[in-house]
């Protein structure tokens, strides 16, 4: 007696396993990349229910620390091209 092995995909950000690519796509274009869906993806504290997830999303401090980071980021790019710029001017 031989065993059927079903051929599965793995979603790479979330680890979670299906059955064909059809179903990888449409996964993937939902995937926020947590394999707990009452998970919340800014701090990962896990939830009863959809309900206390959606109220904790509301106030999560983790959006707070996204949106500084970003402008950060924004920040330091910012900087980098006007001290290029500089560079650039001085050697002309």
């Amino acid at each position: 007696m031989y065993l059927i092995q079903k051929k599965t995909v793995n979603d790479n950000k979330c680890s979670k396993i299906l059955s064909s690519k059809y179903y990888l796509k449409k996964h993937l274009l939902i995937c926020k990349g947590i394999l707990n869906p009452l998970e919340c993806h800014l701090c990962h504290k896990i939830y009863a229910c959809r309900a206390s997830k959606s109220k904790h999303l509301k106030i999560c401090k983790g959006q707070e620390l996204e949106q500084i980071q970003q402008t950060i980021n924004n920040n330091c790019n910012n900087n980098t091209q006007i001290i290029l710029n500089n560079n650039c001017n001085n050697t002309i």
